[in-house]
């Protein structure tokens, strides 16, 4: 009821518009025989289906099973995944959690929303504008009910990204997935009672550093006879970046051990929350999508951790969509999580917001033409270290320009004799590389630049944000 009232106030203030005074009366006739009609209707514009998006932080693709992965990580995603649709190849817009998931709220780039720390001070945050327009706010105007549960501290409300959220509960990054899923399947009972349709967010923080698995994933997938002095706390993480820690394959190969079982840990969680939505009928009538912020570096291109590249092992995050009357499949095309807003929209029957910049992948998981979406990324960091560069994919290569720290050269990958991208041919392939420069040149001319907001943090915002190597006062 509340979105119809919202749209008729809408539709009296437009059949006043351009009016004399003489058909004033007439106009308020009108007007309020529209509003009458209107609230008397039930969510007329869409289809009524709800929505769930879950956030899994710092979630590659390469390590689910869906995505080819050896080890059994991901039972349960991997059944979801054969009742809905799989994009393999989808891409984040940021390597850092904030940007990432301004970018999946508003389908907007990260330069259009203007959510980056800036450089110039170590203790700044980027916020998201009141001026973005968000997924939340454009559903709660259509009479969802707007939820959220969200456990990274860089997307708390404080940073404005409960815009639109009727509920949006902060809780501690160390929250595990069972106690998010449990507020959630509290709501989940409140809301079905309520016969609303609703709109949930569930941000995990499973399988971002630190890494330490529950019982039962630990030691599912670690050598039980390793010695070594990884934990895989954060901290260490750092020295290891920073040159002040040594690693060995051991140790290499524990770390990457301890994040798999990290991913099987939220899995398994996973899979009761989808028990739940299974037994009582809510999958007959519910969007359901899970993807993820990023995903991690395990020495791919020398490193650790996420924010300080734009490689494919940061950037290749899982997008599967489970939705009602929609065939199961998959889709090779290349997709992007400024996509995912488009797409919802799409599902539930609902007109495209204005101004978004992702194009909705429905016509995909129908059966429709499968083309590349070209794919723009930003990275900027000040922590362990000063990072500022951009990336360009379109036609099955990669371009990479690094600003700071200044004098890398630029980089070109060719993503078809190259995934990892570990050869940079930009030399001997010179003339691809205008080409991608110059498209992508053509591409961000029709992206408009705002001029982004951000925020001092407090002593203990800071902190936290050290304890996750966000921030870094070593300078």
């Amino acid at each position: 009821m509340a979105a119809m009232n919202g749209r008729s106030v809408t539709q009296i203030e437009i059949a006043f518009r351009g009016r004399s005074r003489g058909t004033g009366r007439l106009a308020l006739l009108l007007a309020f025989m529209m509003a009458a009609l209107l609230a008397g209707c039930s969510n007329e514009s869409g289809n009524g289906n709800n929505v769930i998006i879950l956030m899994v932080d710092t979630l590659r693709a390469d390590r689910l099973g869906l995505y080819g992965y050896s080890r059994d990580t991901s039972p349960n995603l991997d059944r979801f995944a054969r009742e809905g649709t799989t994009f393999l190849s989808n891409q984040s817009q940021a390597s850092r959690t904030g940007p990432s998931v301004a970018s999946l709220f508003t389908s907007l780039h990260v330069r259009s929303h203007g959510v980056v720390n800036p450089l110039e001070q170590w203790d700044g945050k980027g916020v998201l504008d009141p001026a973005r327009l968000t997924m939340a706010e454009i559903l709660n105007k259509e009479g969802y009910s707007c939820r959220a549960v969200v456990s990274n501290p860089n997307v708390y409300g404080r940073y404005g990204f409960d815009q639109g959220f009727d509920k949006y509960i902060p809780v501690p990054m160390q929250t595990d997935a069972g106690l998010i899923n449990s507020q959630a399947i509290k709501w989940l009972r409140e809301l079905k009672e309520k016969e609303e349709p609703f709109f949930l967010y569930l941000h995990y923080m499973e399988p971002h550093s630190p890494y330490n698995p529950p019982r039962p994933a630990r030691g599912r997938f670690s050598d039980p006879g390793y010695r070594g002095a990884i934990t895989g706390e954060h901290l260490q993480l750092d020295a290891i970046l920073r040159g002040e820690m040594t690693a060995d394959e051991a140790d290499r190969r524990r770390i990457s051990d301890l994040y798999d079982e990290e991913v099987y840990s939220w899995d398994r969680e996973f899979g009761m929350l989808l028990g739940f939505l299974e037994s009582q009928g809510l999958l007959e009538n519910t969007v359901v999508a899970v993807t993820a912020d990023h995903g991690e570096e395990f020495f791919d291109h020398g490193g650790l951790l996420h924010g300080y590249t734009l490689y494919g092992e940061q950037l290749r995050v899982p997008l599967v969509i489970r939705a009602p009357g929609v065939a199961k499949g998959s889709v090779k095309a290349v997709t992007r999580n400024i996509d995912v807003l488009p797409t919802m929209l799409d599902l539930l029957g609902l007109e495209q917001a204005p101004g978004t910049q992702g194009n909705s992948l429905v016509p995909m998981m129908k059966g429709g033409k499968a083309e590349d979406h070209p794919v723009f990324a930003e990275a900027q960091m000040r922590a362990v270290k000063t990072v500022r560069s951009r990336s360009f994919q379109s036609m099955g290569w990669k371009y990479v320009e690094t600003v700071v720290p200044q004098g890398r050269p630029p980089e070109l990958y060719d993503l078809t004799a190259d995934p990892g991208e570990q050869t940079n041919v930009l030399d001997s392939r010179s003339d691809v590389a205008t080409k991608i420069r110059r498209q992508m040149k053509a591409f961000l001319k029709g992206i408009p630049e705002v001029q982004g907001s951000s925020v001092i943090l407090d002593q203990d915002a800071l902190e936290l944000m050290k304890q996750m190597g966000y921030a870094h006062d070593g300078e």
